[in-house]
């Protein structure tokens, strides 16, 4: 029994050993559990840290990195505002040194017009040294010939003296074969006579008085005086890219002025000329136009040209070879001349016309009112005057208030009248048509007038003739041809006070009404 006892309790603490042991290897493994949890927690943390650590040296050196970049920029700016300084420096010096060699060019050029200059004094006192080398050439001259006069009579005198030598010794030699002493006194008694005559012979005739004079009269002063006032050295003040030209509109075949207006250096208006210009006109197609100059000797130029062609243009003026301002100028050459003012458009509405071919104007009224004839609306449009009238295939007559419309197709002239044209309101305006004319010389009549004189004539221009028909009949009146009168083309024509016809082609011919040529108006240049 007590050794079953034993066992058991042996067997009890043996199991209670186990369970011990059991228990501390349970614990063992938890607390071996936990250190690997420690050291997994300690690990992570340690990790932590040493990516914070390594995250703040990234930022540290991100930090530096963008330090260094702005410091770089900032080094690139700096940089820049030097490169940027150094090239304003390089331009401010490049414009310096362009302008210091347009000064320098300007004393180069100073310098040839001073040469230029002295040439011109030169060879303008060469002149005038010319005139005194001829004038003293020319007393030379005469004192010669005055030598040559006064030698010449004294060779004569001495002549006239040998000759009568010469007679004396021959009759002194016939003298002395004479032997009869009454013969021999009595010649004797001649040569004496003969000798005392020969003395007023012996006197010279002519003398050796000789003697130039240089101060007889005011020559010399005069001389003096001239010399003083010969040439002058001229300058000008004028600051060529101050000046200033204005261009009229060109319109090609018409004529077109520029005017130029010169300034000082101060922009002070300049008020004498005499200025070198230098001006070229170019067509488009690179061909030089001609032009008049015109120096008004006030300060003002004015250059007239007339383009022959449209098209833009390039003129370059200057001045002492510099451009003026604005120089070379392009201008635009139109091929018709443009309206100061214009009405209507294209199409039939009220303000709107078709095609407009004749205007008249109605000045009889207190307001003058225009009549435009529009036979593609079929209609005579009535407006307010804003220009000068032309007519020229509708007249007017102001006498008895009556229109005369010409239509050169059906070669009829129609006589109408506008009822209520004094009214304000125009829309209710009737035109009343009084009767219609032809005549058989009619070939293509073309603009029409009326004689307020002869108060039944209508002047119709047919083919550079002109017809005198009857308005009531349209009986032919008269014809006049003005091809016999030189006249070509008629460019227009127009009804004077007393009926005259006057007739503009590139003259002006006045003509009677019965077709007698009467004068001619030329311009005041060709007067």
């Amino acid at each position: 029994m007590k050794s079953k006892f034993a066992i058991i309790t042996l067997c009890l603490l043996l199991l209670l050993a186990i369970v011990q042991a059991s228990s501390s290897i349970d614990l063992l493994r938890k607390k071996r559990t936990v250190c690997a949890f420690g050291q997994r927690l300690c690990g992570t943390r340690c990790y932590g840290g040493s990516q914070q650590c390594l995250g703040g040296s990234v930022v540290c050196d991100f930090s530096q990195r963008l330090c260094g970049t702005r410091c770089y920029g900032g080094s690139q700016q700096c940089l820049g505002g030097t490169v940027v300084c150094d090239f304003a420096q390089r331009l401010c010096g490049t414009r310096c040194y362009g302008g210091s060699q347009q000064c320098l060019g300007g004393g180069v050029v100073c310098d040839f017009g001073q040469r230029l200059c002295a040439e011109a004094i030169n060879r303008s006192f060469n002149e005038i040294k010319s005139y005194v080398e001829n004038r003293r050439h020319n007393l030379l001259q005469s004192l010669k010939t005055t030598q040559d006069h006064k030698l010449k009579i004294l060779n004569d005198q001495l002549n006239l003296i040998l000759n009568e030598k010469s007679k004396i010794e021959q009759e002194c030699a016939i003298f002395q074969e004479a032997c009869d002493i009454h013969i021999l006194t009595q010649r004797i008694q001649e040569l004496n006579d003969r000798i005392e005559r020969m003395s007023v012979l012996g006197e010279p005739r002519e003398n050796s008085f000789m003697k130039f004079e240089f101060r007889h009269n005011q020559a010399l002063q005069d001389l003096a005086r001239s010399l003083n006032s010969v040439g002058r050295i001229r300058v000008s003040s004028t600051y060529p890219p101050l000046c200033r030209a204005k261009i009229e509109p060109a319109v090609a075949n018409l004529q077109c002025a520029i005017h130029i207006e010169t300034v000082d250096y101060n922009g002070n208006v300049r008020i004498d000329g005499g200025d070198p210009l230098t001006v070229n006109i170019w067509d488009p197609y690179g061909k030089l136009c001609e032009y008049n100059f015109h120096d008004k000797q006030s300060g003002t130029y004015t250059i007239i040209f007339r383009p022959l062609i449209s098209g833009n243009h390039k003129i370059d003026i200057r001045i002492f070879d510099r451009p003026i301002s604005g120089s070379p100028f392009t201008i635009d050459v139109t091929k018709h001349n443009n309206p100061l003012w214009s009405f209507g458009k294209r199409g039939r509405g009220d303000n709107e016309l078709s095609m407009p071919v004749s205007v008249i104007v109605d000045d009889s009224a207190e307001r003058e009112q225009v009549y435009v004839l529009d036979p593609g609306n079929s209609r005579i449009k009535l407006t307010d005057t804003l220009l000068e009238s032309t007519s020229t295939g509708l007249a007017y007559r102001s006498s008895t208030s009556k229109f005369y419309l010409l239509d050169w197709k059906s070669k009829l002239i129609t006589e109408f009248s506008i009822a209520n044209s004094d009214s304000s309101s125009n829309e209710n305006s009737q035109i009343t048509i009084h009767h219609q004319i032809t005549c058989s010389s009619f070939n293509e009549p073309v603009q029409i007038a009326v004689c307020e004189q002869h108060q039944n004539s209508l002047l119709i221009c047919d083919n550079n003739t002109f017809l005198i028909v009857d308005s009531r009949t349209g009986d032919l009146i008269n014809k006049i041809d003005t091809r016999l009168f030189g006249i070509k083309t008629i460019k227009g024509f127009t009804i004077g006070l007393q009926d005259e016809i006057i007739v503009g082609d590139h003259r002006i011919h006045i003509l009677s009404y019965e077709g007698k040529y009467l004068r001619q108006i030329s311009s005041l240049t060709q007067q």
